[in-house]
């Protein structure tokens, strides 16, 4: 994993640059905006780890993810005690979501809203996401910065990246879980066992009690609330 520390820039604002995994949050306290300069890093590479010092919890990492100006088409995320930002993906990954947006929203009534970079927020677990596709009623309140709530979705899509597919597959599978997202399409094009999708169902007790795979180039069944079919053989 690659990590960054902050340098002293211009008043008002904060400047990363490579080496360690530290934000001294004495120093952020006076800063309007964080800024960040990362080395160059491929598309679909690994995430970027920082935490802050010291530690002050989620009103802190929020404050920090608020006022981050990181670069162009770099995700950032709270998750276990951390900022974690995530380079820009492949095309390939790019086009795997329009295809996506564009069967759901052919699929969809209006009642219902295809987000892209929308803050997901699971209280219970301290974290908030930002998945690559987000399904929820357009009347959804949203929270803090225009986040909502794990619970009030109806889908949630994760499209995975070399760097990042991992986490995909473990860490948000269980936040997800945790945070009683009613269903979970991971769309693997990097699976060891050939590119699929696996959706998950039924949220219960932090878990998924239904998981059904899919390989690529079949039509995938989105069970309710959704309650359609993707077909996925333009995928690869």
């Amino acid at each position: 994993m690659q990590h960054v520390h902050p340098r002293n820039d211009a008043p008002g604002h904060m400047r990363l640059q490579p080496g360690a995994d530290h934000l001294d949050l004495g120093k952020f306290r006076h800063s309007s905006r964080l800024l960040f300069a990362i080395p160059l890093t491929r598309r679909g590479g690994g995430p970027v780890s920082i935490a802050l010092e010291p530690a002050t919890g989620w009103s802190a990492l929020f404050q920090a993810w608020q006022t981050l100006d990181a670069p162009d088409g770099w995700k950032a995320e709270i998750a276990d005690e951390a900022l974690r930002l995530t380079p820009p993906p492949a095309d390939a990954h790019h086009n795997i979501a329009d295809l996506v947006s564009r069967m759901l929203i052919m699929g969809l009534g209006e009642e219902r809203g295809i987000y892209q970079r929308r803050g997901l927020r699971i209280p219970e677990l301290a974290s908030l996401y930002v998945p690559d596709l987000l399904v929820m009623p357009r009347d959804t309140p949203r929270e803090q910065h225009g986040t909502v709530l794990a619970e009030h979705t109806l889908l949630v899509v994760e499209i995975t990246s070399p760097g990042n597919a991992d986490y995909d597959r473990r860490n948000k599978l269980a936040a997800y879980a945790y945070g009683r997202v009613p269903v979970y399409l991971l769309i693997d094009d990097h699976a060891p066992e050939g590119a699929r999708c696996i959706v998950y169902a039924e949220p219960a007790k932090g878990e998924y009690r239904k998981t059904t795979i899919t390989p690529f180039g079949e039509k995938v069944e989105i069970p309710e609330p959704i309650g359609l079919e993707l077909d996925t053989s333009r995928f690869g």
